[in-house]
């Protein structure tokens, strides 16, 4: 009986390193492109130092700002959200926040209730429980395994929160299988991978707010009529549904909607804790309004806080997309709250503490609209639009320069001069790569000042210490790359080629390639 007590022991065992391991490889597979990414800087907050939980979606992790928020009003803040999630996801999400912060207010986004009808076929499926309609390898499957791996190994609601999400999203078997699933992953991984597989990650110093400078346009705006069929084989955003009188007179919530809000509802009130119930503006459609309305009664009808708000910002002008603010509407939704949150509640004003547990903000104030530059540069599309923005980060970042083979037609002298005047590139590799348009040329510039700038017409193979860290460059043959300490920090192909660098996290915010063959657009 004993010697059959430890074989089974020796089983439990091995299956709990089997399934540690199988998440440590997803994670590290997944190399940062994780459905519950926008939360990641939870992790690493210090103990009860967050008064704010924005718990849910996407709407919130592009739709406020947590540094200007404490900058402007002194309240510190964080993600607890997910791409896409279903409230039962979000109600471990805060289970586990909830483990190391005590928050004064949670304010819960909504916008999950809108489905079967929302602009998200992901959030579709997983409110009518229909695995079978994601794509596979899609960010659905992502929902459950995602937030898996982002409880961390050892978290005592771990094991429930897998359990129950298998169970109410109906999801996939393989989706489990991450390994198989990421195969092709295997060829990109690298330190950086590594260090995200810990926890390391740029959206730490942004508390998981996602920047964007994009405005919604109407040629972007997709009008189509509703059917449940056609909601569910949508795999992208957009689509802006519309719907005849018969269809609105059939908007309910769903039986497990309110089941969702009330298990999140019984957390909060079990621990005394202030709980907003919110739908972020964005272009809802009629049937989203209905189910919006109904979740207001709820609130009423449970002596639950309902906000409204600001409808204005709905508005195409303050929008990246149909379904989220863009930087300009996100600034003015966090003013909206900040302004909310001191005339409802108590909430101390941070900035006048020196407490090491606000460090996290204090040490970022003001450097909001650099990191707003550094991650809005992927969305310039044109090099001399590219080199002013990017010249106007300050000592927080690298901006590596490259440049492989022949300059032709985009390469204007008006660019050069560019480069020189507001990079500082004035020195004699750089008038030597000018001249000759063409072999390899390589800089380092920071805050104005050009650290390194070196040119070869062959190719170039050079390490630099930098600060305490190794940057190395390597570059012919058509390609380029940047590595720092090993972690890659930007590559391109045959063209001009920019890097973002963040001095502040150690990590990769941008980096892309400027065809040079062409003229300039």
């Amino acid at each position: 009986m004993r010697r059959k007590g430890i074989f089974w022991l020796k089983l439990a065992v091995f299956l709990c390193l089997l399934a540690g391991l199988m998440n440590l490889t997803g994670t590290l597979l997944d190399s940062g492109d994780d459905i519950m990414q926008a939360a990641s800087a939870l992790n690493h907050l210090p103990r009860n130092s967050v008064d704010v939980f924005w718990l849910g979606t996407s709407h919130f992790h592009m739709g406020v700002v947590p540094q200007h928020l404490y900058d402007a009003y002194g309240i510190t803040s964080t993600m607890v959200t997910g791409n896409a999630i279903g409230l039962s996801a979000t109600y471990w999400e805060l289970y586990e926040a909830l483990l190391r912060q005590d928050p004064k207010v949670v304010v819960l986004d909504v916008y999950p209730a809108a489905a079967p009808y929302c602009y998200h076929y992901v959030a579709n499926a997983i409110a009518l429980g229909l695995a079978s309609e994601y794509p596979d390898g899609n960010t659905a499957f992502n929902t459950a395994t995602g937030l898996a791996r982002w409880l961390p190994l050892g978290s005592p609601v771990k094991p429930a929160a897998i359990v129950d999400l298998f169970l109410t999203q109906r999801i996939a078997d393989e989706s489990v299988l991450q390994i198989a699933r990421l195969h092709s992953r295997y060829g990109d991984i690298d330190r950086s991978s590594f260090r995200y597989l810990w926890g390391e990650n740029r959206l730490t110093q942004s508390f998981g707010y996602m920047y964007s400078n994009e405005t919604l346009t109407e040629d972007r705006i997709n009008r189509r009529a509703y059917t449940q069929e056609a909601a569910l084989e949508t795999y992208e955003n957009g689509f802006f549904w519309t719907f005849t009188d018969e269809q609105l007179d059939e908007v309910r919530l769903l039986d497990t909607t309110v089941e969702a809000l009330d298990r999140i509802v019984s957390l909060c009130q079990s621990r005394d804790l202030p709980l907003v119930l919110y739908a972020t503006p964005y272009m809802a459609n009629d049937a989203e309004r209905i189910q919006f309305e109904a979740v207001a009664r709820y609130c009423q009808e449970r002596g639950i806080s309902w906000v409204e708000g600001p409808e204005a910002l709905a508005s195409p002008e303050f929008l990246r997309d149909i379904g989220h603010l863009n930087h300009e509407g996100a600034i003015a939704h966090t003013d909206f709250w900040g302004q909310y949150l001191q005339a409802h509640y108590d909430l101390p004003d941070r900035r006048l503490s020196d407490d090491a547990r606000y460090a996290p903000w204090r040490d970022n104030a003001g450097s909001d609209d650099q990191l707003h530059t550094a991650t809005c540069l992927a969305s310039v599309f044109e090099a001399s639009e590219y080199v002013r923005q990017a010249a106007t980060l300050g000592e927080d970042y690298l901006i590596f320069v490259s440049a492989e083979g022949a300059m032709g037609e985009g390469a204007t002298e008006a660019l050069f001069d560019l480069l020189r005047d507001t990079l500082g590139l004035s020195s004699d590799a750089f008038e030597t790569w000018r001249a000759a348009r063409d072999g390899t040329f390589s800089a380092i510039v920071r805050g104005g000042e050009v650290l390194q700038a070196r040119y070869a017409a062959q190719g170039l193979d050079y390490t630099l210490s930098l600060d305490g860290f190794l940057v190395r460059f390597m570059g012919g043959g058509g390609t380029v790359q940047w590595t720092v300490d090993g972690a890659r920090a930007g590559h391109g192909l045959e063209g001009l080629s920019f890097s973002v660098y963040s001095l502040l996290d150690e990590s990769l915010i941008q980096f892309g390639t400027f065809d040079m063959s062409l003229p300039a657009a």
